[in-house]
């Protein structure tokens, strides 16, 4: 029985990450990912069970790198918590554009401790925009009575734009509507 090795995985993960960025999920088959890697197809379930869980080591790893970014941009000075809120929104939707079915993959049927780890980063998600959120309204810049919850609704209007909006429409428009409903809402003036 062959015994697995780090950079083996490493090699998959990064052949993997490349076949996922320039096709869709569906359109990526682990024949190609083996071939790209240069090993068997039967070696990639020595380290993955699964498309799905090939898939989701990618999507948990880029998570990742999208939380350290923006716990690092919370961190930082910033010029206003608005325009933070609104560059966060823009980072995050750009994240979503690359990993569309990352949170179809939460609700399927995978493993309950990848499913968990999942959840928890969504949750640290929510976290950081509750942060600056009330940030915000401790300086007067943001009116909201319940940030926690508006925290919740923000990365739920962007998955929403990029999963089930118009074919073709772009992270930065998705962006720019939820900016705009947060801003203005959409009743009219009557």
């Amino acid at each position: 029985m062959q015994r697995p090795d780090e950079e083996k995985r490493k090699t998959i993960l990064r052949v993997a990450r490349d076949l996922f960025s320039r096709k869709p999920y569906h359109e990526v088959l682990l024949d190609d990912v083996a071939a790209a890697a240069r090993v068997g197809k039967g070696t990639l379930y020595i380290y993955f069970e699964s498309k799905d869980h090939l898939y989701l080591e990618l999507v948990t790893e880029a998570f990742d790198v999208l939380l350290d970014d923006i716990d690092e941009r919370i961190r930082a000075d910033a010029e206003s918590n608005w325009k933070l809120l609104e560059d966060l929104i823009a980072l995050l939707a750009k994240w979503m554009a690359k990993h569309p079915t990352m949170f179809d993959l939460m609700g399927s049927n995978i493993h309950p401790v990848r499913r968990d780890a999942l959840k928890q980063r969504r949750r640290r998600l929510g976290v950081c925009f509750e942060a600056v959120l009330r940030r915000g309204v401790e300086a007067g810049e943001i009116v909201d009575a319940q940030p926690e919850l508006t925290a919740q609704f923000i990365p739920a209007m962007v998955r929403s734009g990029v999963v089930y909006g118009r074919r073709g429409l772009k992270a930065d428009d998705i962006a720019s509507q939820v900016v705009t409903l947060l801003t203005r809402g959409v009743r009219g003036r009557s």
